[in-house]
C-alpha cells in the first residue's frame, strides 16, 4: 500500500466513527496527531496501524493476515 492508500483508509475509518476529535478519542490518540498523519507531515504509528489492520513493510504497508 501506498501513504495516500493509508490516507485514504485512515479517512474512511474516521468517517465510520464521524470525526476527527470522535475517533481520537475512541482509540486515545490526539487530534493533532492524527491531523498530522492526514495531510503526510508524520507517517502512521503503530497504534493506527493496528487500528487500520496494516503492518509497515519497508517505506509502504501491507494488510496484516
Amino acid at each position: 500500500m501506498t501513504r495516500d492508500e493509508v490516507t485514504e483508509l485512515l479517512r474512511k475509518k474516521i468517517e465510520k466513527v464521524g470525526s476527527v476529535p470522535k475517533f481520537s478519542g475512541k482509540f486515545d490518540l490526539s487530534d493533532p496527531y492524527i491531523r498530522n498523519v492526514l495531510s503526510g507531515r508524520t507517517s502512521p504509528g503503530p497504534k493506527i496501524c493496528k487500528i487500520l489492520g496494516i503492518e509497515p513493510v519497508d517505506k509502504s504497508w501491507r494488510y496484516v493476515k
